[in-house]
């Protein structure tokens, strides 16, 4: 947790890591409690998907994008920037 929100991180399919705002644009609910399928991650509140890699809203009732961060490795350690 950083700043009192939560950043969540996932695996894409592709290799890579995705780093992503935890709170659902839509309401709030945490993404870290959906369902990965693939490059999207489906909110388990009311089943709005995103694309991991860009943050797109893939299917509703979500109308915002997720907020995204760059992710890279250094020296094998993941680095996450977060500006909030």
């Amino acid at each position: 947790m950083i700043k009192g929100r939560e950043v969540a991180l996932a695996r894409l399919d592709g290799g890579g890591w995705a780093a992503f705002d935890n709170s659902c644009p839509h309401e709030d609910c945490p993404l870290s409690d959906g369902t990965v399928e693939g490059d999207q991650i489906i909110c388990y509140c009311h089943s709005s998907s995103f694309d991991m890699r860009t943050g797109e809203v893939i299917e509703g009732p979500a109308e915002e994008p997720l907020t995204m961060f760059p992710v890279r490795i250094l020296d094998g350690e993941l680095l996450v920037e977060v500006s909030w």
